[in-house]
């Protein structure tokens, strides 16, 4: 089935992407880890002086881990694309070029998941009324929705020169647009989970458990978990974003890489092309180009 056989190619690419480049994602994967590891012990440090585990200190992770997020996404966006990659170099400029806007959506992000929380402990305590069971189907929906939603945030974040409310706007969409594409991130980073809570498990020592976490934390890690949202949710993007936008801006492309390849030609260079009739074509760079549109460029340059 040609379906079954494009899964198949698709999962060996990934797998072949991920450990092709493992080296270098386990060099993202420690500067990612180090400040995590920073806040987190700052949230344990707060909680422990507090007596108590604290959720909301703990959800502050997240606008504080938002800078290294948008590296991470960088660094996934560009082996998903096939892009050469310098680890530490592509990380930095991810992290120096989008983190206005991650910053942005961790503290919805934040908002959310604090509303959430709260709405979900009310729920637990009032579970005997039909209304509430109800709101509770509501939200479980809508926190699903939201969860595809953020799949395609920070992957349109840093694959796409669009203002953030433009993209919030797509991600609305395109969480039911790119549905398989999400359902898929969904149960990949679920079978992700499951597999690390199983193999805590089967230690049956929670030191064990607690070594075996760090060790992965370290080595794979959350890299891991953002390749696949990255991997996934970039098809999604490509076909309903970029693609479209290519389509409808071809001709504005094909003029600017013609004036570009234009300007790198001298003034006699421009002038043996343009002298001729102007509805006949010239061969420049590998591209057909009508003379009149070199003549003008030439005019354009005089002035």
């Amino acid at each position: 089935m040609p379906q079954t056989e494009n899964d198949k190619n698709t999962l060996v690419k990934f797998f072949s992407d991920y450990f092709g480049n493992f080296g270098k994602f386990f060099i993202v994967n420690i500067l990612f880890n180090v400040p995590l590891l920073i806040f987190g012990g700052l949230a344990f440090l707060l909680s422990y002086l507090t007596g108590t585990i604290n959720i909301f200190i703990w959800f502050l992770l997240i606008p504080l881990m938002s800078p290294f997020c948008a590296g991470s996404f960088y660094v996934c966006r560009k082996v998903a694309t096939d892009q050469p990659l310098n680890p530490v170099k592509d990380f930095f400029k991810g992290l120096k070029d989008n983190w206005k806007y991650f910053l942005i959506n961790s503290i919805i992000l934040y908002a959310i998941l604090s509303g959430l929380w709260v709405t979900y402990g009310f729920y637990r305590d009032n579970l005997g009324n039909p209304m509430i069971i109800a709101a509770l189907i509501f939200s479980v929906i809508f926190t699903l929705y939201f969860a595809f939603m953020e799949f395609l945030i920070p992957v349109m974040s840093v694959s796409v020169e669009l203002k953030f409310i433009e993209i919030l706007k797509n991600s609305v969409v395109l969480a039911l647009g790119g549905f398989v594409n999400n359902l898929k991130t969904t149960l990949s980073l679920m079978l992700v989970g499951s597999v690390i809570f199983t193999l805590i498990q089967l230690t049956g020592n929670i030191i064990i458990g607690l070594v075996i976490t760090g060790i992965l934390l370290i080595v794979i890690l959350p890299l891991f978990c953002i390749y696949i949202v990255t991997f996934n949710s970039y098809k999604t993007v490509e076909k309903f974003v970029i693609k479209p936008y290519a389509e409808e801006h071809a001709e504005e492309t094909r003029q600017h890489e013609n004036e570009e390849a234009v300007s790198e030609l001298d003034e006699d260079e421009l002038k043996k092309l343009a002298d001729g009739n102007p509805d006949e074509f010239v061969f420049l760079n590998g591209r057909m180009l009508k003379r009149s549109a070199i003549q003008n460029m030439l005019k354009n340059k005089k002035n």
